[in-house]
């Protein structure tokens, strides 16, 4: 929404405040409804993995299986006698979540456990340096369990569009001046994470959507045991082939 915001305000106020939509009959999902869909699977399957504790699933097979028998034929039920436009999408998505099955058991096995899914952060939410609410939901958070009581912890942001399209959200700009713990969070704040270029000199790096580095600092705040500096971002992409599907790191 937060980008949504930037990109185009008068869009966002008849999308996303008035619920405002264009008329047209469902002979196909929109990419909003496909997009919701994916969400939706996704959120299914790691509340479930949530409910095991440090025991999730980290076998190809057995998470495949999981999406194939309960969560597959939830999406489903709700397009019975779906006609062909919607059949073919549906499929789609299926062979997204089998994709996801790879990736997802990679992930687990390096040490990431979820935590959070759809985590709502309330707008009486008091976050350090900020003067304004914010009012959104995590789509989801994972905890490394390899590295003692320094774990780290990724907020994860699910995308359907293919991993080519990351590239045109980052760029590169300016150097990055200034020390502290102040500085460093209102850097992430801002969407620039310090990096060096081919000469060794410091940079910083731009990212044009601001929304997971504010979640960082939200997470923070509701969440002892992840600090900002601890926070890691990542895209979770399902793209319709194995290249353009995994976890992007935001850098």
């Amino acid at each position: 929404s937060i980008y949504a915001y930037v990109k185009c305000p008068f869009t966002y106020l008849l999308k996303n405040v008035l619920k405002m939509r264009p008329y047209k009959d469902k002979v196909e999902l929109g990419a909003d409804d496909f997009g919701t869909l994916v969400h939706e699977a996704l959120e299914m399957y790691a509340r479930i993995q949530i409910d095991r504790g440090d025991d999730q699933l980290t076998d190809e097979r057995e998470i495949a299986e999981l999406l194939q028998e309960r969560i597959i034929p939830a999406i489903r039920s709700r397009y019975a006698d779906a006609p062909v436009n919607i059949e073919l999408q549906l499929q789609s998505i299926e062979g997204r979540l089998r994709l996801f099955a790879e990736v997802q058991a990679r992930w687990a096995k390096s040490g990431w456990r979820i935590r959070m899914a759809e985590r709502e952060i309330p707008e009486s939410l008091k976050i350090p340096g900020l003067n304004f609410a914010i009012h959104g939901y995590i789509d989801r958070v994972d905890e490394n369990i390899c590295n003692g009581a320094d774990r780290l912890w990724s907020i994860i942001d699910y995308k359907t569009w293919d991993d080519k399209k990351l590239t045109g959200r980052v760029v590169t700009s300016g150097r990055q001046t200034g020390k502290g713990a102040e500085h460093r969070d209102f850097a992430r704040l801002m969407g620039y994470a310090a990096v060096k270029n081919a000469k060794g000199e410091e940079t910083a790096q731009r990212i044009l959507s601001v929304q997971l580095p504010i979640y960082g600092l939200c997470l923070a705040a509701m969440e002892p045991k992840a600090p900002v500096a601890a926070i890691e971002y990542h895209y979770l992409v399902l793209g319709e082939s194995r290249e353009e599907t995994g976890f992007q790191k935001l850098k």
